[in-house]
């Protein structure tokens, strides 16, 4: 079974690496066996295939493209990248919307003493329940869906002072309505925001300095 495939890119680097996950079957397997597993083994629809097209100036919109280090290309699909085992908490220092003619963005900037966060990138739909620690709230944020970024293990500052403060306001953007940080547990850090039109999401991930675009068209 294949999974979808990841882009890599060494920062300065002219080319890009393409890695393509794939489950194999090993072993004595006789000829009738393979045929059986091929017939059982029906491919999974719900899953849409990943199509990339090559990053353009526009695409990158003004960041520095030699920094790229990943691109997970436009997908519906729920994005996540898993932290590094017993990370420390990364420290967010920004947090910006963007529109541009064919996407919005919002980018985390992170401060580059600590390790890049993992992060998982989904929708959701107005009064949805967000839980956060101990706490839960709803999402009473307007759209049609709401884009859910969370960031762990994450803090919107160093410890000693906070950089990015919970709160919503509008954002006025194409598709991005309302959004803002929501949660703050210690450990996960919770942006969402209220989208009036996209299905479509992209991630890219740069260095020097660590930022985590977040797009959808």
């Amino acid at each position: 079974m294949s999974l979808p495939s990841i882009f890599l890119r060494a920062p300065g680097a002219a080319f890009v690496a393409t890695i393509t996950l794939t489950l194999a079957a090993c072993g004595g397997s006789s000829g009738a066996d393979r045929a059986a597993d091929a017939t059982a083994q029906k491919p999974d629809t719900s899953i849409k295939q990943i199509a990339r097209q090559p990053l353009t100036a526009a695409d990158f919109a003004g960041l520095d493209s030699t920094q790229l280090v990943m691109e997970l290309p436009w997908t519906e699909n729920k994005v996540s990248r898993d932290p590094a085992p017993e990370a420390p908490r990364a420290s967010l220092k920004s947090v910006a919307t963007k529109g541009t003619e064919g996407f919005d963005r919002v980018l985390f900037g992170f401060d580059d003493s600590t390790p890049f966060p993992g992060y998982a990138v989904s929708r959701g739909q107005p009064g949805d329940t967000l839980v956060c620690g101990n706490d839960t709230t709803t999402l009473n944020l307007g759209g049609t869906a709401v884009l859910l970024v969370r960031l762990n293990p994450a803090r919107p500052g160093d410890g000693k002072t906070t950089w990015v403060r919970e709160g919503t306001k509008s954002l006025g953007l194409t598709r991005f309505q309302k959004g803002g940080l929501v949660c703050d547990d210690g450990h996960d850090v919770i942006w969402a925001a209220s989208v009036a039109d996209g299905k479509e999401v992209r991630v890219l991930e740069f260095r020097n300095p660590p930022r985590l675009a977040v797009d959808i068209r």
